[in-house]
């Protein structure tokens, strides 16, 4: 499931970061009853995602982070991470989050409510998140808002999201 967003997040890492931009995609037949819709983005190092799947709706935050003892997982998960994001300078969201590790790296996960679909769709210039675990925040990064309208508002529409 996350391992989808990561490799869009890693294509675009691939690409020129002067040029990333939020990019939508979906994954599924037309045939499936609850088929994957991805927004993407990069910065440096760093990736975001925001996934839909039937009635599921997560956001993905993914670090460059090196994790190679899985007890670090656990014990990250037992003090509960948060993912606190901010749009526009804008009022702060606090999320609970889930932290694992996919492809060696240090993700993070949450699900959410659909109207941060909207919020994340009408940013009009960056989108701020940062990982606080114990009062104290990691790895900040604030994204671009180039093609979040569209990539966003693309998988509003697929998951039906009003």
């Amino acid at each position: 499931m996350l391992r989808a967003v990561l490799v869009a997040v890693s294509l675009l890492l691939l690409t020129d970061i002067s040029f990333a931009q939020w990019v939508e995609t979906s994954k599924g037949s037309d045939f499936e009853e609850n088929p994957m819709h991805l927004a993407v983005a990069a910065q440096g190092r760093y990736g975001i995602g925001l996934k839909c799947q039937g009635e599921t709706k997560v956001i993905s935050f993914m670090t460059p982070e090196k994790i190679s003892d899985e007890d670090i997982i656990t014990i990250m998960n037992a003090v509960g991470p948060k993912l606190r994001i901010r749009v526009d300078g804008g009022k702060i969201l606090d999320l609970d989050a889930k932290a694992q590790v996919i492809d060696g790296q240090l993700t993070l996960s949450s699900d959410v409510a659909p109207s941060l679909f909207a919020t994340f769709r009408d940013a009009k210039s960056k989108i701020a998140i940062v990982v606080t675990t114990l009062d104290k925040n990691f790895h900040e990064t604030s994204f671009n808002t180039r093609g979040v309208s569209n990539a966003v508002g693309k998988i509003m529409k697929n998951c039906k999201i009003n």
